[in-house]
């Protein structure tokens, strides 16, 4: 997961006035099984491919 996304989910909990939802976001977001990759260029065009592809299905 990228810090694009964490800001992405974040700021969507926010506008809505959901702090509960954002609660959970951060429970997430804070597990050790949660890895957070660095987003680049290459992670970003190659993301859209792997989940057309079906490969990993985005759930």
């Amino acid at each position: 997961m990228g810090s694009v996304t964490v800001a992405e989910c974040l700021v969507g909990a926010l506008q809505m006035g959901l702090t509960d939802l954002e609660q959970v976001y951060m429970a997430i977001f804070t597990r050790d099984d949660v890895l957070f990759v660095e987003n680049t260029l290459a992670i970003a065009r190659r993301c859209p491919r792997l989940c057309h592809s079906g490969q990993y299905p985005v759930q």
